[in-house]
């Protein structure tokens, strides 16, 4: 539904949006360049207006029975098939995929673990890509950048990346653990 008129805010977001969203991919390099110190990265993706950061574990690094680990920063959320997406507004998620299924292969136990730990557990069924399924964190630019400078916001997200996958991959260890 559109707004009844263009209000001061809305023009001052359409005069600083260019200059927020460079200063946006300024921060992700920063983060990515420090999570890049702890897991391996694979080539970043750039698709519309989906950015994709990929890693592979560390040599001696946590099993992750197929599941790939990325984080990504969609530049429109309301277009990503996520819950509660913002109109416009940027959102960081992220986890792990893997090909479709390998949700319901998951232990119970282990899915309950995650979704207590604060993820989203989505199906490709669910999903407008049906051929993966995801286990996610997701948080907006207002909820993760308070830094000072763009290398403080950076090292903030890049340090949020890194708790998540940490979160994540625990719990596929536990369930190695169980096992």
């Amino acid at each position: 539904m559109a707004p009844e008129r263009i209000t001061p805010e809305h023009l001052v977001a359409f005069a600083h949006h260019l200059e927020a969203m460079e200063a946006l991919q300024a921060v992700c390099d920063v983060a990515a360049d420090a999570v890049a110190e702890r897991w391996k990265p694979t080539e970043p993706m750039h698709r519309g207006d989906d950015w994709i950061w990929g890693y592979t574990a560390p040599d001696g690094g946590e099993t992750l029975h197929g599941w790939k680990i990325t984080w990504r920063r969609f530049d429109n959320s309301d277009k990503a098939t996520l819950p509660d997406g913002r109109r416009g507004v940027p959102r960081f998620v992220a986890g792990l995929n893997a090909p479709a299924g390998a949700l319901s292969s998951l232990d119970p136990a282990a899915r309950e673990q995650l979704r207590r730990a604060g993820f989203t557990l989505l199906p490709a069924v669910d999903l407008r890509w049906k051929d993966h399924d995801y286990i996610v964190m997701t948080a907006y630019p207002d909820e993760l950048l308070a830094g000072k400078s763009i290398q403080e916001q950076g090292t903030a997200l890049g340090q949020w990346v890194l708790d998540t996958f940490k979160l994540a991959t625990r719990a596929l260890a536990d369930r190695d653990a169980s096992e």
